[in-house]
């Protein structure tokens, strides 16, 4: 289960898109939570600069990954996708 879970880390193009989702979204959060330190001309820890990058790479991971392993789950050997019925759908009324 791990294993399977490393392998869909690094599969595709998820390592990539989520060093770009942390760029961007890494550095708004910088600017939110230390621009009153950097103006001053203070530098924050760079732990915490780390850390508000690698929260949104993880984050991004573990999304693209939920979603890979949900459609493996509800695609058919043949490729056909089986959604997941909601209270909408007429199999409800």
């Amino acid at each position: 289960m791990m294993k399977d879970w490393m392998v869909l880390c690094l599969s595709d193009d998820i390592p990539i898109m989520a060093v770009k989702t942390s760029l961007i979204v890494g550095t708004i959060l910088v600017l939110i939570n230390h621009c009153d330190a950097l103006l001053e001309g203070n530098y924050p820890p760079v732990w915490k600069v780390l850390c508000t990058y690698i929260v949104p790479y993880c984050v991004s991971t573990f999304g693209a990954v939920s979603q890979k392993q949900f459609t493996q789950q509800n695609t058919s050997p043949g490729g056909d996708y089986f959604p997941i019925a909601s209270k909408g759908d007429e199999q409800w009324n």
